[in-house]
């Protein structure tokens, strides 16, 4: 009975111990959780306080741009693995300048988790940004790839290859074709995830212009669903899209009702394209080469074309291999221009934007030292 009873009141004592050992983790993450949400909100009050002010203190400005600085590497030395407060304050030092110190947070939080789209998407513009522009691919297809469901992220690659068609090609990143149906792809996806956002429906429509040789019945199908759709816009932008539509109108030989379309445009802003598809229609301007339709493109070539590949499998495709050395050459170069931040100046620029300046030591060991 003795014996129960010590064994009763051990399992007892072991779960007492395991219930308090489990509320001082769930406390400690809760007060971490805190802390950070505290950073984040004296951070939105600290760019709000530029935003229609005309007349900012730059010393108090400064103080405050040192706080917020403190507080993420203070919260960061003690929290190192917390991947969601590398990318905030990495974000942070990108929305006021400092893209080569916010690398150095992305980069981080990369090394301790490497299936972050966002840190993926953030990587590939430092890129861009910095020169590299072609060594980015691989960073935007994976961001698509790691979240699908984001519609940003496919639309921001869409733009880039749109951007950089002449690089990419030139490099042999893509084929023509597999530039083309990536380029599209990307367009079509961002507005299928987010179909009421006016800009995405916009671009892919636009994309068919971008690609004369793809289909134009499916080119027509897609702007009267888009003018259909977004038929409670402003009077200039329906005037837009019935300007696209009759475009594609012409293309197909519908001269009749293209024609019916561009008269009804009365947006003086588009008075002289107006006028150039009224002549491309009435025959008087020779400008649209008659485009290829579905029926007329190269079954076979098409589909050679989209075996060499138009996507990027991420477990197979040598880009891959090139994503696995920019990063390696992003780290060394990191490694090699480590700072510490010094002092901080914080101060608004013409646009408004809050803009800060670091005074930087090396962190490394003077080579000079006897």
């Amino acid at each position: 009975m003795k014996l129960t009873l010590k064994i009763q009141l051990v399992f007892l004592v072991c779960a007492i111990q395991s219930i308090a050992a489990k509320e001082l983790n769930d406390s400690s993450i809760s007060l971490s959780a805190k802390r950070l949400g505290d950073i984040i909100q004296r951070q939105e009050i600290f760019f709000k306080s530029a935003q229609g002010n005309s007349i900012i203190n730059e010393i108090e400005l400064t103080r405050k741009a040192q706080q917020l600085v403190s507080s993420y590497e203070a919260y960061i030395s003690e929290n190192p693995k917390d991947t969601h407060a590398l990318i905030l304050f990495g974000k942070f030092l990108r929305q006021v300048g400092q893209q080569k110190h916010a690398l150095n947070y992305f980069l981080e939080a990369d090394a301790l988790n490497p299936k972050i789209a966002v840190v993926k998407q953030q990587l590939g513009n430092y890129l861009i940004e910095n020169g590299y522009a072609v060594d980015a691919f691989p960073f935007l297809v994976l961001a698509t790839s790691i979240d699908q469901k984001q519609p940003a992220y496919h639309y921001d690659l869409g733009n880039y290859l749109s951007h950089f068609t002449k690089e990419l090609l030139s490099e042999k990143i893509l084929t023509k074709e597999g530039h083309r149906q990536l380029t599209q792809e990307s367009f079509k996806k961002a507005y299928k995830l987010d179909s009421d956002n006016f800009d995405y429906a916009l671009r892919y429509g636009q994309s068919f212009f971008d690609f004369p040789d793809t289909s134009r019945s499916t080119a027509l199908k897609t702007w009267e669903n888009i003018h259909k759709q977004f038929n409670n816009r402003s009077a200039s932008e329906i005037d837009y899209l019935k300007l696209c539509k009759a475009r594609i109108l012409i293309e197909l030989g519908q001269l009749k009702k293209a024609r019916a379309l561009i008269e009804s445009v009365s947006t003086k802003s588009f008075k002289e394209a107006k006028e150039t598809l009224l002549g491309q229609a009435n025959g008087t301007i020779f400008t649209i080469p008659k485009p290829a339709d579905d029926s007329t493109i190269n079954t076979k070539e098409k589909n050679t074309e989209r075996k060499k590949g138009a996507y990027m499998n991420i477990t197979t495709d040598p880009h891959l291999i090139r994503l696995k050395q920019v990063t390696e050459r992003l780290n060394e170069e990191r490694m090699l221009g480590e700072f510490k931040i010094d002092a901080i100046r914080a101060k608004v620029d013409q646009l408004g934007k809050i803009k800060m300046e670091f005074s930087e030591a090396s962190t490394l060991p003077n080579s000079n030292k006897d």
